[in-house]
């Protein structure tokens, strides 16, 4: 019994088709891998860019630990006294009519408000 008549692969004869299949199977594979290769390259430029902010927020963090330091240092009222001699303002202690003290809570605002306005009645 004949075998049906089958088209079969043979060298140098190839179909317009096949030869499209594995063009679009080569270009596939070729564009996967580049990007693979672009996803990687962008994680390692972000983990470095990652790796220099947290740096810069670790100098950022001892920065000002440093500046209020200096300012604790700076507020003491030996150092503001050291400071008025050096700029030789003049400045004495205020005598004891001189002091104003202002209330703490809002209840003794009040109380200091009502003072005030009914005395000026």
């Amino acid at each position: 019994m004949p075998r049906p008549n089958r088209q079969r692969f043979q060298a140098g004869k190839t179909h317009g088709l096949d030869v499209i299949m594995v063009l679009m199977v080569c270009t596939l594979i070729a564009c996967a891998g580049l990007g693979y290769v672009w996803q990687k390259e962008q994680i390692n430029q972000l983990g470095k860019k990652t790796k220099g902010l947290e740096n810069r927020i670790e100098e950022l963090k001892f920065r000002e630990k440093n500046l209020q330091r200096e300012g604790a240092r700076l507020s003491t009222t030996r150092e503001l006294e050291t400071q008025m001699r050096r700029m030789n303002l003049g400045l004495n202690e205020p005598k004891p009519d001189q002091i104003v003290r202002l209330p703490d809570g809002p209840q003794e605002l009040q109380t200091l408000s009502h003072g005030i306005f009914s005395a000026k009645k």
